[in-house]
């Protein structure tokens, strides 16, 4: 079998112990997500993409899918000798997920907030930039600092959902299907939905990607009893006396 062959050439190979002990167990949850009768295991774009994309959906942290990624990248090498999949994206896109998770969790282990949460009008210049972008606009508006730690959660949530940084170019295309994700597998329920919603409205309204004259409107799954209804153009400047 695949795994079995894999296994072995692995034990061969001149790699950390580490290294050794977790790629076997990464392959293993790689195998069983395949549906081929057939040997050895096929390793393409979208059969990667895709377990991945499932690793990602059951909560496991970016450094950790960046080892799963590696696991099947040495698969690749060692079993089926060829280099038909590219890992280089998958690598980098990975190691900047986990960059920032690393930095959002030290931020909140030394300070109990997001980075650039310290000092007022501070933000963190390694942040990413739609982080950024997000948070410069806020502090303009004089949105309460506790809105602006929700939405950026939110948004950095959303980054993790789609696996990329450069959110500027998405949509809302990508928020209803971010939002159906937040229902079916998160079992959030609508005032959670409608908060992530229109954070995501307000940031896609300093982006220009959703303007005022557009419904921005989505659909909900059918267990909500309220479907959230905000637009873009309903997110207008508020004082610091309105709340969110």
């Amino acid at each position: 079998m695949s795994v079995e062959l894999f296994r072995q050439r692995l034990s061969r190979a001149q790699l950390h112990p580490n290294d050794l002990a977790w790629m076997p167990q990464w392959f293993d949850e790689y195998a069983r997500l395949q549906q081929d009768d057939g040997e050895p295991l096929k390793v393409e774009t979208s059969r990667v993409l895709a377990f991945l994309r499932s690793l990602r959906d059951r909560g496991v942290p970016a450094w950790q899918r960046l080892q799963a990624a590696r696991a099947v990248e040495w698969y690749q090498a060692l079993v089926l000798r060829n280099d038909e999949v590219d890992f280089v994206h998958f690598k980098q896109k990975l190691g900047e997920l986990a960059e920032l998770e690393k930095r959002a969790r030290v931020a909140v282990e030394n300070g109990g907030g997001m980075p650039g949460e310290g000092l007022p009008g501070l933000i963190d210049p390694n942040e990413p930039a739609a982080v950024r972008k997000m948070r410069a606009r806020m502090r303009v508006l004089h949105h309460p600092k506790s809105t602006e730690q929700a939405y950026v959660g939110w948004l950095v949530r959303f980054i993790r959902h789609l696996d990329d940084e450069n959110v500027d170019k998405y949509g809302e295309p990508e928020i209803g299907q971010f939002l159906t994700e937040l229902a079916v597998v998160g079992e959030v329920t609508a005032g959670t939905q409608n908060q992530a919603l229109a954070a995501l409205l307000f940031f896609f309204g300093v982006t220009g990607r959703l303007d005022g004259t557009s419904n921005g409107r989505f659909s909900c799954p059918h267990q909500f009893e309220v479907c959230p209804q905000i637009r873009s153009s309903d997110l207008k400047p508020r004082g610091r006396g309105n709340g969110l």
